[in-house]
């Protein structure tokens, strides 16, 4: 009778283990699929802050993008919404 349920016992342990193996991979896609956002990205040049300025900005995209010290694709995209468009 014991075995029955020590038997009982692995087989459940195995269904969580593989339960949760699948919850890991999942969530590990949707992170390295999503990435960081905003100033959360350890690779962002720019605040939160700076990004709404710079869309209020009037004036060349390579003036502003020597403002603040990026490329003109990047103020071009921040402009467009391509970018930051979370906020």
């Amino acid at each position: 009778m014991s075995d029955g349920v020590g038997l009982k016992f692995a087989e459940e342990a195995e269904r969580v283990a593989v339960i949760r193996w699948w919850q890991n991979t999942l969530r590990l896609y949707a992170n390295a699929r999503r990435g960081a956002r905003g100033e959360a990205n350890k690779s962002a040049k720019l605040t939160a802050d700076q990004v709404l300025a710079i869309r209020g900005e009037v004036g060349t995209l390579q003036q502003i993008a020597e403002r603040y010290g990026v490329s003109v694709f990047a103020i071009h995209a921040i402009k467009r919404r391509k970018r930051w468009r979370h906020l």
